[in-house]
């Protein structure tokens, strides 16, 4: 490679609230960057720290003023829906090529069948459910199994079928004290050998972490049970990278690479149908991805 030449200077962020796949990700655009005509310069790891405050909507203009002033022609950055509301925001006031990589165990983008780091929380939560003791002792009735996703149920529904749960609780699919309980009182009677299977209820965590506490008072005052809850979110988001998103790391960098070197900028690499696209993020950030109603009937009839 020419040294007198060392290409367009590009920087990565990190909008993401986890940190699942980028190590991945990082090296994969430092050995492609070059490739494309790009200088991977140097790297931020969150908004907050690009600004030295919080992020809200109210820095935005901050923002835009702190990612003009950065030495970088170029900008990737990564992660999920909520880095898309900023950057929907803040691109039309930034002098420079923008490109969003979807980073997020959420997969909740539009556009996106699958999010870097996705599949690494579904597997980091089948493999400790299987791994550990905790989940399997006979001191309470029902486990409440609390695992990352805010807005969107495609990690409950994912995780709960693979665990084999009896109950899934988020947002297109909500179920109160009263309906876990009907189901449990049918799940124990369902059983012809006596032996008492543990209830198992996978929560997804809400805007508020900690939701599962109150779905366990409740069952406890209301019916008499004795609920234990266990919080794993915090764990999925920083969890080691699976097989499958080591391979989409190196994929969304090479293809970012290659829409930032044809001058494409406010796009999100979008993959659908087996096809990677450049996506504008306005449409990303403007529309909420559902899980399909028919993975949540299948999972209805197989387990719940």
């Amino acid at each position: 490679m020419n040294h007198e030449n060392p290409g367009t200077k590009t920087l990565l962020l990190n909008g993401s609230s986890g940190s699942t796949g980028l190590v991945n990700l990082i090296e994969s655009f430092k050995k492609l960057g070059p490739s494309f005509g790009l200088n991977i310069s140097a790297y931020i790891p969150s908004f907050s720290e690009l600004i030295n405050r919080p992020i809200s909507i109210k820095e935005y203009p901050l923002v835009a003023q702190k990612l003009n002033h950065l030495d970088a022609e170029k900008i990737v950055v990564f992660g999920g829906r909520r880095t898309a509301l900023v950057l929907e925001e803040v691109i039309p006031d930034v002098k420079k090529s923008i490109g969003l990589v979807p980073v997020t165990v959420e997969n909740d983008l539009w556009a996106c069948e699958r999010s870097l780091g996705f599949s690494s929380a579904v597997e980091f939560a089948f493999r400790n459910y299987q791994d550990r003791d905790i989940y399997h002792n006979d001191q309470s009735d029902i486990l409440i199994l609390e695992i990352a996703g805010h807005e969107s149920g495609f990690l409950v529904l994912e995780t709960g079928m693979a665990l084999g749960a009896q109950t899934l609780v988020f947002p297109e699919n909500p179920e109160t004290a009263d309906m876990i309980a009907k189901k449990y009182k049918i799940f124990r009677q369902k059983s012809s050998d006596g032996k008492i299977s543990r209830f198992l209820v996978v929560v997804n965590e809400g805007i508020s972490p900690g939701r599962s506490f109150d779905l366990a008072e409740n069952l406890r005052k209301a019916h008499g049970l004795n609920p234990e809850v266990v919080i794993i979110a915090p764990m999925q988001r920083h969890c080691h990278a699976n097989a499958e998103d080591v391979l989409l790391a190196a994929k969304y960098s090479a293809k970012c690479c290659e829409y930032l070197s044809q001058g494409k900028s406010g796009f999100m690499v979008g993959y659908s149908n087996g096809k990677f696209n450049a996506v504008d993020v306005t449409s990303v950030a403007q529309e909420l991805k559902k899980p399909a109603l028919g993975l949540l009937r299948l999972a209805r009839e197989l387990y719940c």
